[in-house]
């Protein structure tokens, strides 16, 4: 089928429609009518794939057995001079040694990982709604204060200047230690007076309470304290989340069809599967996942690259539908003139720079 005087993203749109809906998936979008405003928010449904754990089940088992028999195997034939308990222990041992073998080739390669490939991602349903207004999109990081105190002061030096770890902060330690005794008990005369004065509080502050509470005299007399060294450590990436809100007011029989389709089909992806036993709830499958596209609807645009915002599949975490907000009035059908529909989701993991740098997300 052709679409004459149309652009090249709104005839592939509508070709879109007409293929999902032949191949008995929704495709539905709003408005149907007045399309001035070309640019649209895609909403994409992306099956899970759920994998089994009974293969898994049956590894472990068969794998459990394995080791029960090597362990009888190696305690039968153990000389008679050996307890079975030495046996056991021996064969223990070896199987550790080769646990470490597996850990080594599995961890041994580690390499930065690849940006996120949508290319694989599976999809069904869709929604195409209008470019709502104010898209934020934010990204951060989470640090932690850490106090390295002195000795983790000693091992970060050591290892900015290509020393050895252990040799410094060992000599550092047991430097401290004696300078510390020697401080508090007067014997400190060599050292520089506020490093005696530091000592001799850290050497106090393990004395018991009457000790932690000299060592605050201590402080107090000299005017000196320790250096707790303190760093922002890296911990992680929050998972991004997005808001959006739109107003859909329908202009024809069809478009209120369409959106209360729309509505329903939000809300169905929002919520898990039920798995039962009998009449037992005993699980949940995961919802299925969105891959959310912006299209500017432009001549010679490319699908979402030339916006510039990109998304990982996400989750649907929240949905809520207000009807009629600005008027108590139905249409001829029955049905309410305006519904105002409001989303969030939440992106499946964390960014990372690859994502960034080489996804475009």
């Amino acid at each position: 089928m052709d679409f004459p005087n149309i652009d090249v993203t709104r005839k592939l749109q509508l070709q879109d429609i007409i293929d999902g809906n032949q191949a008995g998936r929704q495709v539905l979008e709003y408005p149907l009518n007045n399309r001035e405003y070309p640019a649209r928010i895609i909403f994409k449904v992306i099956p899970n794939q759920s994998a089994t754990l009974a293969g898994v089940a049956k590894d472990l088992v068969e794998g459990s057995q394995s080791i029960l028999a090597n362990v009888t195997k190696t305690v039968e034939d153990a000389p008679e001079d050996q307890s079975p308990e030495t046996a056991v222990a021996l064969s223990a041992s070896q199987g550790l040694k080769e646990f470490h073998k597996e850990a080594v080739s599995l961890y041994g390669d580690v390499r930065e990982e690849a940006a996120y490939d949508e290319s694989t991602d599976k999809t069904t349903h869709q929604v195409s709604l209008y470019l709502p207004t104010a898209i934020a999109v934010s990204d951060a990081a989470q640090y932690d204060n850490v106090e390295l105190g002195v000795i983790g002061g000693v091992a970060e030096q050591a290892l900015q200047q290509g020393k050895s770890v252990l040799r410094e902060t060992g000599g550092a330690f047991y430097g401290m230690a004696a300078n510390e005794i020697g401080a508090f008990t007067g014997r400190g005369s060599s050292m520089g007076s506020g490093m005696a004065d530091i000592l001799a509080q850290k050497r106090a502050s393990k004395l018991g309470e009457i000790g932690q509470s000299a060592a605050l005299g201590m402080q107090a007399a000299s005017k000196v304290t320790t250096n707790p060294n303190t760093r922002a450590m890296f911990k992680d990436t929050p998972l991004r989340t997005f808001s959006f809100s739109f107003s859909l007011i329908p202009t024809s029989a069809k478009e209120s069809v369409e959106i209360k389709k729309i509505v329903k089909l939000f809300r169905t992806e929002l919520y898990p599967s039920v798995l039962s036993a009998g009449k037992v709830r005993v699980g949940y499958k995961f919802p299925n996942r969105f891959k959310i596209q912006l299209k500017s609807g432009m001549r010679n645009a490319k699908s979402n690259d030339d916006m510039n915002v990109k998304f990982l599949p996400t989750y649907l975490t929240a949905f809520s539908a207000t009807y009629n907000a600005n008027s108590p009035l139905l249409h001829t059908d029955g049905s309410f003139n305006q519904v105002d529909i409001a989303m969030s989701f939440s992106e499946t993991r964390a960014l990372t720079k690859a994502d960034v740098r080489d996804g475009g997300y």
